[in-house]
């Protein structure tokens, strides 16, 4: 058993921000171009981009929960000489900063799961493209 570093923390770490990112900035493109080309169908495609990037930010988050349950088994069993310590007396230690940072992956990747349904959820109850009448 390893404690989890490198690319996979890294991956569960910035996945969940990488999606609502991508998810804010392509959401504007669709409606910019859907709408000033007159097309239809922004809202399923606001739609299917939300699933997309949720689906992506759920999966970093499930990521980070692995890579902290592989992290916890191993700190159970890497036990250092002495009396038991706190679990703040340990953060210096490589392997307790791998699991706190998967812990805040994981947390990570449930807030912007959430913020992404926020962004994904107001073309199903309002028009994307606003009816405007040119000049």
């Amino acid at each position: 058993m390893r404690m989890p570093h490198g690319r996979r923390l890294l991956l569960a770490l910035l996945g969940s921000p990488l999606a609502w990112t991508v998810h804010l900035l392509a959401g504007y493109l669709v409606v910019t171009v859907w709408c000033s080309r007159g097309w239809s169908g922004a809202d399923l495609a606001i739609g299917i981009l939300t699933l997309i990037c949720a689906a992506g930010a759920v999966a970093s988050g499930a990521l980070a929960f692995r890579l902290w349950r592989s992290g916890q088994r191993v700190l159970l069993t890497d036990e250092e000489p002495g009396a038991s310590e706190s679990w703040d007396s340990r953060m210096g230690e490589r392997g307790t900063r791998a699991a706190f940072l998967a812990v805040l992956a994981l947390f990570m990747g449930g807030l912007f799961a959430y913020l992404i349904v926020l962004e994904g959820l107001p073309p199903l109850y309002t028009s994307t493209c606003p009816l405007t009448t040119s000049p």
